[in-house]
């Protein structure tokens, strides 16, 4: 199981070390990568951590926090969403160009099209996750209906 770890900074009250050292505590949920992404808003810092265990897509294209293609959202996931290949169907990606197989990538692209509401409607699966909307400064907190 991978680990998903984030703090909305106010006053630096976390330092980036300091939240470093605390998503590195957790690297042994997902020994395959880490990384850790800081995204200013206003006078707050959002810092996202992950740390991967790979399962469905074992290349990089898999590796988080994950951009949409168009670049507006970025997302931590853990969790596995069974029904991704499906969604990737939707006539509104279609036109995607994917870069992995990942079901991060398929959920994170679903953003361009619908809001939250919807893509929680459309999901199977078991997961928590984070996105944040990096044009209009939005974060998003979601898990599946079982918890």
């Amino acid at each position: 199981m991978c680990s998903i770890f984030g703090c909305l900074n106010y006053n630096n009250y976390l330092s980036s070390k300091e939240f470093i050292k605390s998503n590195n505590s957790m690297i042994n949920r997902g020994p395959d990568y880490s990384e850790v992404k800081e995204y200013i808003i206003e006078d707050k810092i959002l810092r996202f951590g992950f740390n991967r265990l790979s399962i469905l897509d074992l290349s990089d294209n898999g590796n988080q926090p994950m951009l949409s293609s168009c670049q507006r959202y970025a997302l931590i996931f853990n969790g596995e969403i069974y029904n991704h290949l499906e969604l990737r169907k939707d006539e509104k990606l279609l036109n995607n160009t994917w870069k992995g197989t990942s079901d991060s990538e398929t959920l994170i692209n679903l953003f361009q099209h619908y809001d939250l509401e919807k893509i929680l409607n459309k999901l199977e699966g078991m997961f928590a996750f984070a996105v944040f909307d990096i044009k209009e400064k939005k974060l998003f907190l979601a898990r599946d209906r079982s918890g």
